[in-house]
């Protein structure tokens, strides 16, 4: 039993341990509660089941019930597993009482070791990739943008590399939401940032929505021989670009860039005047997508700056 006590230390903390730290603190209490009246239970056993029949049936029971009850609650799992563990002891010959304590020891030891890590690894891993989260999912944006602006251009085409940035597009903002779901967990810890984080999701959240709508368009575009798609592909151009190198842009020239768009898109309206549904798409989802691009920007490096402070 005691050569075999690292391996239960280890095995408990690793039962413990969540990516999560609400979840780990919970599952602290849990296993600690469920071991220790686990131990009481399961001690007196061989007392009131001396024949080797019922406590092979109370094996099978524990085991069974451990099974049922491990997903959704911890506690009587962890309870029924231990009277299963010296009940076993029992039927093999050793000694129950000298299990006792040692079962006892290595879930405290476990769950502080799962605790530990919960509290300074997990949590503050999160904590420092969400702005790099954050950045990626900007940038992937972007390309998709990109790549919807390539099929407008010449043709819709459902092929790997399109599919694949769409997918990257919707993962990194599924990442994004992720993270911040952990780090709401524990709100006290990361108020400075769950703010300006959620406001980031939003944003990103609606340019996935507004850039996957205008490829949804993508397979209606019709060139009739003129020129009046250029200006629209020029300024889905500046928009992507912009986007991919939101991370890496400074204020001044965000400032600068953003105010050229608008200014791009104010005289798109000005000069066509052609009211066809396909111009009025595609002025729309433009519009939609320049609202976005302001408050995603601000969000995003005011999470840099919190995270550099």
């Amino acid at each position: 039993l005691h050569l075999n006590l690292g391996y239960w230390i280890l095995l408990t903390a690793l039962f413990v341990c969540q990516p999560n730290y609400t979840a780990t603190k919970s599952r602290v209490y849990q296993r600690i509660a469920g071991t220790i009246l686990g131990v009481i239970v399961g001690s007196l056993v061989p007392y009131f089941t001396p024949s080797v029949e019922t406590k092979l049936w109370i094996v099978i029971a524990s085991t069974t019930l451990f099974f049922m009850t491990r997903s959704y609650k911890y506690s009587f799992s962890t309870f029924f597993i231990t009277i299963q563990a010296l009940t076993s002891l029992s039927l093999a010959g050793l000694d129950v009482y000298h299990a006792m304590p040692i079962r006892i020891i290595d879930t405290i030891v476990g769950s502080v070791i799962a605790w530990a890590a919960a509290t300074y690894l997990w949590p503050d891993w999160r904590y420092l990739t969400l702005s790099h989260t954050a950045a990626q999912t900007i940038t992937a944006n972007g390309r998709y943008l990109d790549a919807i602006l390539d099929q407008l251009q010449n043709g819709s085409r459902d092929d790997v590399d399109y599919r694949l940035t769409r997918r990257q597009a919707h993962e990194s903002t599924a990442a994004l939401s992720s993270t911040l779901s952990d780090m709401s967990s524990n709100p006290k810890k990361y108020q400075d940032r769950l703010q300006d984080g959620f406001t980031l999701l939003k944003t990103s959240y609606a340019l996935t929505g507004h850039i996957s709508a205008l490829g949804a368009y993508r397979d209606q575009v019709h060139h009739d021989g003129s020129d009046t798609f250029a200006p629209y592909a020029r300024l889905t151009h500046h928009i992507a670009e912009l986007l991919k190198q939101m991370p890496q842009t400074d204020p001044a020239t965000f400032d600068a860039s953003i105010e050229a768009i608008r200014q791009e898109f104010a005289d798109l309206e000005q000069t066509d005047k052609e009211q066809s549904q396909q111009n009025q798409i595609l002025k729309h989802q433009l519009d939609l997508i320049i609202r976005q691009l302001a408050p995603c920007y601000q969000a995003l490096h005011r999470q840099s700056d919190t995270q550099t402070a």
